[in-house]
C-alpha cells in the first residue's frame, strides 16, 4: 500500500482509536471520533488491507441517545461535545450504516442553516460543507437532500469570497459533489 495508508493504519491504536496526535508526536489527549473516522474512511475508500472492525465498534461507542456521534472517545460522565463536521465525517466513514441515521436527519436539519450547527473545532461553514459533501460522495444517501444546498453555498464561495482557506474548501466540496450538483 502507498506510505500514507501505511501511516495512517499505524496512527490506529489497540483499542481502535485514533488521536489527533500521531504517535511520532504524542500529546496527552483523548482518542477521538473525528480522527479515527477520517482514518476509517481513507483507508476503506483505498481499499486497505486492515481490520477496522474495533475502531468502527469505538466511533459507534461515541453515539448518544439522540444519536448524534460525540467528538471526544471518552467515559460516560466526562466532559464531551458535539461538532456537525465530526458527524459529517462518521457519516464519511460509514455512510449508510443504520446507526448513522439520526445523525444524518440532524445534520440534514443544520446543514440548511449551518449557523445553528455547533462546530467547536471547525468553525467556517465551509469545512462543514466540504465534510458533507465527502459523506455525500461516500454514499450517505440520507445526506442527498443537502446536494444541491450545499453545493450551492460552496459556489458562492467561490466567486465571492477572497479567504484562501474557504476558497480552497468550496473547490473541494464542488469537486466532491461532481458536475451533476445544482450550482446555480
Amino acid at each position: 500500500g502507498s506510505a500514507s495508508a501505511r501511516f495512517s493504519s499505524r496512527s490506529i491504536r489497540p483499542d481502535g482509536g485514533v488521536h489527533f496526535w500521531t504517535t511520532k508526536t504524542y500529546r496527552p489527549v483523548d482518542a477521538d471520533t473525528d480522527a479515527t473516522a477520517c482514518v476509517v474512511a481513507a483507508l476503506m475508500a483505498h481499499g486497505c488491507p486492515v481490520s477496522l472492525e474495533h475502531s468502527v465498534a469505538r466511533i459507534l461507542g461515541t453515539r448518544s441517545d439522540d444519536g448524534r456521534f460525540r467528538t471526544w472517545m471518552r467515559d460516560p460522565g466526562r466532559p464531551n461535545d458535539f461538532d456537525a463536521v465530526v458527524n459529517a465525517n462518521v457519516l464519511w466513514a460509514l455512510p449508510d450504516h443504520p446507526a448513522t441515521q439520526d445523525a444524518a436527519r440532524w445534520l440534514c436539519d443544520v446543514g440548511r442553516d449551518p449557523d445553528r450547527a455547533p462546530r467547536p473545532y471547525y468553525p467556517r461553514v465551509a469545512a462543514l460543507d466540504n465534510a458533507l459533501a465527502r459523506a455525500i460522495a461516500a454514499g450517505a444517501t440520507a445526506l442527498l437532500p443537502l446536494r444541491d444546498v450545499v453545493a450551492a453555498r460552496a459556489y458562492r464561495t467561490v466567486v465571492h469570497s477572497d479567504d484562501a482557506l474557504d476558497l480552497a474548501l468550496a473547490c473541494a466540496t464542488v469537486r466532491c459533489l461532481g458536475p451533476e450538483s445544482d450550482l446555480t
